[in-house]
């Protein structure tokens, strides 16, 4: 990475540069509109368009969205996950599975990801290619230019190999991936079908008067992508409980 030691100078992350009064603000609402709980399923959440799509969709304020070509964000935390449902359909309903280490499942076979069948390739439903029938994927929470809060970026399998490169760029070049600016864009991938697969480009270092802030978001929204989180929210957040690694 030529850029590999550049500070982003210009940078637009509006929850990195609240004046500490509005932040106090944000934590109070956040307080009492949620009764101080919240889980991943609450958060505004970003999905890797279907077919080849090369446009994000971006949720903002009320409900509001807008297209972005790319996205420019620093991510706060990142967590491996697995997802399984044994029949076909998936809508309004928690995974039979799941795995927020990678490690154990929790449900419905349960018990050592690594020695299930589910995990294994090939065995995709109705044999479809090699694929897992135990979706592997990773959930990116990030900070972005187009709101305060925290948003969930949903990366499927086809997008994890893009990610890990990125991240071991970061790595020999001794950033940290909270620390970087990252442009995360999307290249139109056609093999046995077309499908979207997110890119990520190094933009910098994040700022010096900007890493306490940034120190302050990671303390606030450690865990937010754990087991727990999903347990209190299947109740509540049925919308949002279909297959997170699906392009639809």
């Amino acid at each position: 990475m030529e850029t590999e030691l550049t500070t982003y100078e210009s940078i637009h992350i509006p929850a990195l540069a609240l004046p500490a009064e509005q932040e106090a603000d944000i934590q109070e609402a956040l307080a009492d509109n949620l009764d101080g709980v919240l889980s991943r399923f609450d958060l505004p959440r970003i999905r890797i368009p279907a077919g080849g799509a090369q446009t994000w969709t971006v949720p903002c304020s009320l409900g509001e969205e807008i297209a972005v070509k790319t996205l420019t964000a620093v991510v706060l935390h990142r967590q491996g996950v697995r997802t399984y449902y044994a029949g076909e359909e998936i809508v309004n309903r928690p995974p039979d599975c799941s795995s927020d280490d990678t490690i154990t499942g929790v449900g419905s076979p349960g018990g050592l990801c690594a020695t299930c069948p589910f995990a294994q390739f090939g065995s995709a439903r109705d044999g479809a290619g090699k694929g897992q029938a135990c979706k592997l994927g990773t959930l990116l929470l990030l900070l972005t230019e187009h709101g305060l809060l925290p948003m969930l970026l949903v990366l499927p399998p086809t997008s994890l190999g893009e990610w890990k490169r990125y991240a071991l760029n970061l790595a020999a070049a001794g950033v940290a991936y909270h620390k970087a600016v990252t442009q995360i864009g999307l290249t139109k991938v056609v093999s046995d079908y077309t499908y979207s697969r997110a890119t990520f480009v190094f933009a910098g270092r994040v700022p010096e008067p900007h890493l306490s802030a940034l120190r302050s978001w990671r303390r606030r929204t450690e865990g937010l992508l754990s087991q727990a989180g999903i347990a209190s929210a299947t109740a509540t957040a049925a919308e949002d409980l279909p297959d997170p690694f699906s392009q639809a």
